[in-house]
């Protein structure tokens, strides 16, 4: 009270009529009047100076020292803290706790500072796409034909039962998205290499030629071989054509193949596919 006060009287702009134990009553430099309650008033005063700095405080206990799993064959020490094979931590309360005797069953030389959590719920078993004789089991996950996921939450769901039909059975994981924006049209590719044509229609059929001169004899001798020695006039037959020796077989020589670019031993007598004249020698046709 007497502090307020005396803040009071150091205000310019206000001056103390009453002091009462509720407050005070104050006058405005406007002659004006306001009750003040003594929070109010406190709000106003400058905070204390903050008094000297006290002594430091005792030290405190030694921390844990970590080492991991418990190990039976290990001489641990004071405040190393172990992780025990039921899963629980645990901290040496001695200097030198019993070697290989459990802190489960050791309390006066360990103490717990932590219990083993609860075991999780089982996680998903993915089995990709669904097939309609498998048979699936509690928690097995799938993508059915329409293309959202499920999981199933029965030990044995129904074989064959599609997952959107079979909602008792089977919970939706995740549903199908929609279908995206139809992408850029890709570069155009390499010309390809150009194809084997077919022959085309059958020319016009010409004018009979003039009757040529007389000529030798000619000889049948059946399909043409190449080691046959043939003579001038012998007839072939080869390649779906029937051919003419215009020349003989040289005696060191074995016979040129029919319509062969090599030399003049054959002439076309008849026939009829010319194109494939056009291909090698030693190709079926």
């Amino acid at each position: 009270m007497k502090l307020i006060g005396i803040f009071l009287l150091t205000l310019g702009a206000l001056l103390a009529q009453t002091v009462t134990p509720q407050g005070a009553i104050i006058r405005m430099s406007d002659g004006t009047y306001r009750i003040y309650s003594f929070e109010d008033l406190a709000a106003l005063l400058p905070p204390p100076p903050a008094g000297p700095a006290g002594p430091p405080g005792p030290a405190g206990p030694a921390g844990m020292a970590w080492r991991g799993i418990w190990d039976d064959t290990t001489l641990y020490n004071e405040r190393d803290g172990v992780m025990g094979r039921e899963g629980n931590t645990w901290i040496a309360i001695v200097p030198h706790p019993t070697v290989g005797l459990l802190p489960t069953d050791d309390p006066l030389e360990w103490s717990m500072t932590a219990t083993r959590g609860f075991d999780g719920p089982t996680g998903m078993n993915w089995r990709g796409a669904w097939q309609t004789t498998a048979q699936y089991t509690l928690h097995d996950a799938v993508i059915d034909p329409l293309g959202s996921a499920y999981i199933s939450i029965v030990l044995l769901p129904k074989i064959g039962a599609m997952p959107a039909d079979d909602t008792a059975e089977w919970s939706m994981l995740a549903s199908r998205g929609l279908q995206g924006m139809q992408g850029n049209a890709g570069p155009a590719g390499a010309q390809g290499v150009p194809g084997l044509g077919w022959p085309g229609p059958q020319g016009v059929k010409g004018d009979r030629g003039d009757r040529g001169d007389v000529g030798a004899g000619v000889s049948w001798r059946g399909g043409w071989f190449t080691d046959v020695k043939y003579k001038i006039g012998d007839l072939v037959f080869w390649n779906s054509c029937t051919w003419i020796a215009i020349v003989d077989t040289p005696a060191d020589q074995l016979s040129q193949v029919p319509g062969a670019s090599e030399g003049p031993q054959w002439a076309l007598f008849a026939g009829g596919n010319m194109q494939s004249l056009l291909l090698p020698p030693g190709v079926p046709h």
